[in-house]
């Protein structure tokens, strides 16, 4: 990617609409550029994205410890990013495979109206956005009168990624449709069975993926099928190789450059960009051989250094075509995750490969060859085998796949107070593959008391506030603690209590809506760190909280009626297609607005609020039956919640 196009441009929404659900797929991924992603995804920073109370995007990343991470990310760590837990299969491959699928809309919540495939060679990290060149694909479909539009290969697509994610999910812990009202079971397969659901009669699929078959084999037999002519023109790039051979094998070609050259006729012209820090069994074969039979390696090249050093090479590729004096055409490209490597590319994960996504396109048209080149990040200066170091720092070769990274014993607890079932409780979702016989010791907030959990076993909170989230550690392990979310009985995720502030302070902010989206200092911010250390700049927040003040207006009846005309007079004026931006925001915010203490003394007033909020000229214009039964359940909700 140049400077005019980065990694982030893939979460950017279609003018007019914002993003509403994005599933990523990668081999890592940090906390800056994820934050990054999601203000850029959703438009609004990270602490509108907590108070939002769901997930914006599910994060599948490979389930084996690095020297970078040794555990999964906690639920607060990106507000709106809920990564899946992988379960104890999850080790049999390296996951590799860099793909995401987005949904827009032009509200947060409710339809979407594009749906976006991107393919990628960059990992969700700060190093593939701003120090590696990499190379992005995307297509976008978008919604017509008869549903999502777009050609037989762009539906192929977008069902293709989408069964792919569907058998990637067997491996991980994913959210259950029909467990209960839950926010992030409903928005995960909302979108996935949307995009499975475009696959047309006769597909044409580009996208690629490793599960039963390799990369290669899969481009080998494209080509014969697609065009049976042989090539004249190889260029093929990696961000890394083949380990170093043993002693006795040193000098022999990697074999993944003997498939390679099956691609095109064997007098073709083969062009191979290298990083020359990770040359791996590169660097023997071409420092100990004088006869390289046909291949140039060459540097990669930064089309947007100017002069300074460039990025490193982590784009793999692979273009076959015909070159005719300074022009190429009649070609195809694969571009994806998988690098020039046996298990990159020629073992698929049903031999021990890794798990890898790309896809195939073709290059009809004639391009100067100058333009392809540079294109791909590929130059015409020879790489000196004096420069090639064997041993590679990103070698896939360094992951120990029997290892599984450190994950929770709990997926999720899940807020209760129905009397039959003994009041309020949070009744805890525990691993399905957890050793049996384990207990966890479970607290919350600053100072109150640890309790041992057995699994079946619901935890009592007395007071019937719930946490936003609580910590857990193994009995008898480690002492690593986690933090798990805690989800509402109406399905989003609890949001901490209130702080002090003056009861119209609290109003104003719940009325804060429709929220815009903001600007992208954020973006520059993170996207700019390599450490990923500390929080972004202070931000407009979702509620925001100053110190109370006493005002002698807020006696009871003056503090409700203005409640109810104030809120009755904002929703009664909403467009038809905010609504189901409202109901959510009404969800997760209204019962977190204000303080028991504040509301308290409504009791004695005798005012039915739900019904009054449900009266012609206080409730929300235009809802359908299925919005208007669930706008009286959140005001049900909210009132139980203040003790009303």
């Amino acid at each position: 990617m140049s400077a005019r196009t980065t990694l982030l441009d893939l979460f950017t929404p279609p003018d007019g609409l914002m993003g509403q659900t994005a599933i990523l797929v990668a081999m890592s991924g940090t906390r800056g550029f994820l934050d990054s992603a999601l203000h850029r995804f959703t438009g609004i920073g990270r602490q509108r994205r907590a108070a939002a109370g769901c997930p914006f995007a599910y994060l599948f990343l490979d389930a084996h410890p690095t020297a970078n991470r040794e555990r999964t990310f906690n639920p607060l760590d990106v507000p709106g990013l809920h990564e899946l837990q992988p379960r104890d299969a999850a080790r049999e491959n390296l996951l590799h495979a860099k793909v995401a699928l987005l949904a827009f809309g032009p509200g947060r919540h409710g339809a979407a109206s594009v749906l976006r495939l991107g393919v990628t060679t960059a990992n969700w990290t700060e190093r593939s956005s701003r120090h590696q060149l990499e190379l992005l694909w995307k297509v976008d479909v978008s919604r017509g009168p008869e549903g999502f539009e777009g050609s037989i290969e762009e539906l192929s697509d977008l069902s293709s990624a989408g069964s792919f994610i569907q058998r990637l999910a067997a491996r991980y812990h994913v959210p259950m449709r029909g467990e209960s009202r839950s926010l992030l079971a409903r928005r995960y397969h909302d979108l996935l069975d949307q995009v499975v659901a475009l696959e047309p009669s006769h597909p044409r699929r580009r996208f690629l993926h490793s599960w039963d078959d390799s990369l290669f084999e899969q481009f080998r037999r494209h080509l014969a099928t697609e065009d049976g002519q042989r090539k004249n023109l190889l260029v093929c790039g990696s961000g890394s190789f083949e380990e170093p051979p043993p002693e006795k094998r040193r000098g022999r070609k990697p074999e993944v450059l003997q498939k390679l050259e099956s691609l095109a006729a064997p007098t073709a012209a083969r062009l191979l960009a290298a990083e020359p820090a990770n040359a791996g069994a590169l660097a023997s074969w071409w420092t100990e051989n004088i006869e390289t039979e046909g291949w140039d390696l060459v540097r990669s090249h930064d089309p947007d250094a100017r002069g300074a050093t460039g990025r490193d090479l982590h784009a793999k590729f692979i273009y076959v075509g015909y070159q005719r004096e300074a022009s190429c055409s009649n070609g195809w490209l694969y571009l994806g995750s998988g690098n020039l490597t046996r298990r990159g590319l020629l073992l698929s994960a049903d031999a021990r490969g890794n798990v890898e996504t790309g896809v195939f396109l073709r290059v009809a048209e004639s391009v100067p060859r100058e333009a392809l080149l540079e294109a791909l990040f590929v130059s015409e200066d020879s790489l000196p085998a004096d420069e090639l170091v064997e041993k590679g720092p990103d070698s896939e070769a360094d992951v120990e796949l029997a290892q599984l990274i450190g994950v929770p014993p709990l997926l999720i607890a899940r807020a209760r107070s129905d009397r039959e079932g003994g009041g309020p409780r949070l009744e805890l979702v525990w691993r399905d593959d957890v050793e049996s016989g384990t207990m966890v010791a479970l607290w919350w907030a600053a100072g109150s008391s640890r309790m041992e959990v057995r699994p079946g076993e619901s935890v009592p909170v007395s007071d019937g506030r719930f946490p936003a989230t609580v910590e857990v550690s193994i009995v008898g392990g480690d002492g690593t603690a986690w933090a798990i979310p805690v989800e509402s009985e109406l399905g989003h995720f609890c949001l901490p209590p209130p702080s002090a502030c003056a009861f119209d302070e609290a109003l104003d902010a719940l009325l804060e809506f429709p929220i815009e989206s903001e600007g992208d200092d954020e973006d520059e911010w993170l996207e700019g760190q390599d450490n990923d250390s500390g929080d972004p700049p202070d931000e407009p927040a979702g509620r925001r909280r100053g110190g109370a003040q006493a005002d002698p207006r807020q006696y009871p009846l003056h503090t409700a009626m203005h409640f109810i005309d104030r809120l009755g007079a904002h929703q009664s004026g909403l467009a038809a297609d905010l609504l189901e931006d409202w109901l959510h925001h009404l969800e997760t915010g209204l019962p977190a607005s204000f303080a028991p203490e504040q509301v308290a003394a409504w009791r004695g007033l005798g005012i039915n609020f739900s019904d009054v909020l449900r009266a012609n000229g206080f409730r929300p214009p235009g809802m359908s039956p299925v919005q208007a039964k669930r706008y009286r359940r959140i005001l049900e909700h909210a009132l139980r919640s203040w003790g009303l």
